[in-house]
């Protein structure tokens, strides 16, 4: 056992909290009960106080005025990207991005699974068809199968979710240029990079440095999960096709980046030296947290390289009596992965937090599986 800590909370004692479905399905707004959220994954290291204070600052003024057009605020961002003014689209967080992209140029689209819902949900809310590959958890990624997959499935699009949501698995960078050799002839291959900061070598895996080699590929990242600011919901997409980034612009709407966003975008290039600490600490943490839940008997952990932890429960429990018990027991909420394509009810995922947190939900599991 390590030692708890207790998670401060804002709300009343007596505010009355509903039940771990129900509060599961509002995807957000905890700040209205009492939680500890392990469900949802975010830097807790960033912003720093100063930059926050310094958003505070400027509160009032800028709720009260317009944000700049979507081409300017995008442009804001573009030196960080490491890409030209003009391949760079910012969006209201990638899952805007992700419902644009799939309208606009996937028609069927070869997923490997488990992965991020919301790729297999925009798809088909949006008519088009889905081919599952199966990523076996704990295992390093076939490419050679992926790549038969798609071939065989006559897909026009294509997936590389690096590091992968669930799982915590890396497609490494010779594996990722592998796939992109092999796959030239399709319309679109989407690579998403939302954790990668959290990965070691960061910037030796990201591929934002082939882009001009690969016209076919759109590079997705989460800004909020990074940049620990998932309420000021913003994300980026990137491609040499000029034509895509315009098409993609056109699909948003004109003032999709409130005001705070927009100001958290004009000052993040005084605190990049604080933003790269802030990395190597849940880098840190999420090692610790991965050794701690890996000597919880019964319990198999899978080695991640984002900012969260990939479990298997014990055959006498499932995923769903575990993720109740700690709802009920310890105001803990996780992620509950039975739903999830490629998984079972089996699984759940812990999203990284501070160490004194993670110490938290360490006793916690360790108590519901006694």
């Amino acid at each position: 056992m390590v030692e708890s800590s207790s998670m401060s909370h804002n709300q009343p004692e007596d505010q009355i909290t509903p039940n771990r479905e129900t509060l599961a399905s509002f995807y957000g707004g905890y700040w209205n009960t009492k939680v500890s959220d392990f469900r949802f994954m975010t830097n807790p290291f960033f912003p720093p106080q100063e930059f926050m204070a310094s958003l505070g600052k400027r509160l009032e003024e800028l709720v009260k005025s317009y944000p700049s057009t979507n081409w300017y605020i995008s442009e804001l961002y573009s030196d960080i990207a490491q890409v030209q003014k003009d391949q760079l689209v910012i969006a209201n967080g990638a899952s805007e991005l992700i419902a644009a992209i799939t309208d606009l140029f996937v028609e069927r689209i070869v997923i490997p699974v488990p992965t991020f819902d919301e790729f297999i949900n925009r798809a088909h809310h949006l008519g088009k068809s889905v081919e599952y590959f199966d990523w076996k958890t704990g295992t390093d990624f076939d490419a050679d199968g992926y790549i038969d997959t798609i071939q065989r499935t006559n897909a026009n699009a294509a997936l590389l979710i690096r590091p992968n949501n669930p799982t915590g698995s890396l497609i490494s960078r010779p594996d990722t240029i592998r796939i992109l050799n092999a796959l030239t002839h399709l319309d679109v291959i989407i690579v998403d990079e939302s954790f990668l900061e959290f990965a070691p070598n960061s910037t030796e895996e990201s591929i934002v440095d082939l882009l001009g080699k690969y016209p076919n590929v759109l590079l997705l990242k989460s800004l909020s999960k990074v940049y620990g600011i998932p309420g000021l919901r913003l994300g980026y997409v990137a491609s040499v096709n000029q034509e895509w980034i315009k098409s993609i612009r056109n699909h948003l709407p004109i003032w999709g980046i409130n005001s705070l966003a927009q100001y958290f975008l004009e000052q993040l290039p005084t605190y990049t030296a604080e933003f790269d600490q802030s990395c190597i600490k849940v880098r840190e943490a999420t090692d610790v947290m991965f050794t701690q839940l890996s000597a919880i008997n019964n319990l198999t952990s899978y080695q991640s390289v984002g900012n969260f932890v990939l479990c298997k429960v014990p055959h006498t429990t499932n995923s769903k009596v575990l993720s109740d018990n700690l709802w009920k027991n310890h105001q803990i909420l996780i992620n509950d992965c039975s739903g999830k394509a490629g998984l079972d009810e089996s699984y759940i995922r812990l999203a990284c937090r501070t160490i004194p947190e993670n110490n938290v939900l360490i006793n916690a599991i360790s108590q519901s599986l006694q």
